[in-house]
């Protein structure tokens, strides 16, 4: 009863100190965790580090050498969609996409199939900013590129947003509108039959 007493005084009560949660990132992390905007610079060139010793990444990651100087990291954001959002687009991915990956559509479900299982990693791997995808390549010795993508289209901002009549309008042009009979205005009746002949 004390106890609750002094809960409901003070609202929280204190019974021991919590240590506070810090999240670090492995070279080995599947997931990303996102960097504190304190920490965050705006220049790609404060980013770089120096090169790292490929014997010895390999040696605490377990990654082959060879996978880090015959395979090529990209590092790109996910093209926005016609129906959706730009939520998912804000992220930054890596994936590697070369010579070495192979892919195939499966016969029996017609699924893609791969035997590189680095080709998914873009499935499990998201990075708040460009420059903490570059930092994780980096530091795993990867040799990478980095695409970029223009969420803006020019034209769309210079036509305005496309309208769902659009789907349905003529794109021939005046020119090519003349070879074909022009459609009836229905919103004029047509004229009356005209009266039989007397033969």
């Amino acid at each position: 009863l004390r106890m609750l007493r002094v809960l409901s005084s003070r609202g929280v009560a204190r019974l021991g100190a919590a240590p506070r949660v810090v999240a670090l990132r492995r070279m080995s992390d599947a997931l990303a965790v996102p960097t504190p905007k304190s920490e965050q610079k705006s220049e790609v060139s404060e980013q770089v580090m120096d090169p790292v010793e490929k014997s010895a990444v390999s040696r605490f990651t377990g990654a082959p050498v060879e996978q880090m100087e015959k395979r090529t990291l990209k590092i790109y954001q996910q093209a926005p969609t016609v129906v959706g959002g730009v939520q998912n687009t804000l992220s930054w991915k890596v994936q590697w996409e070369d010579s070495y990956t192979q892919r195939w559509t499966n016969p029996l479900m017609g699924w893609t199939s791969t035997n590189d299982p680095l080709s998914n990693t873009h499935m499990t791997m998201d990075f708040m900013t460009k420059e903490d995808a570059i930092k994780f390549a980096q530091s795993n010795g990867w040799t990478f590129i980095v695409q970029e993508t223009s969420h803006v289209n020019r034209q769309l901002a210079a036509s305005g947003p496309i309208k769902y009549a659009d789907n349905f309008r003529w794109k021939g042009g005046a020119k090519a509108a003349k070879k074909y009979r022009p459609f009836p205005d229905l919103y004029i009746p047509p004229p009356p039959p005209a009266p039989p002949k007397d033969k």
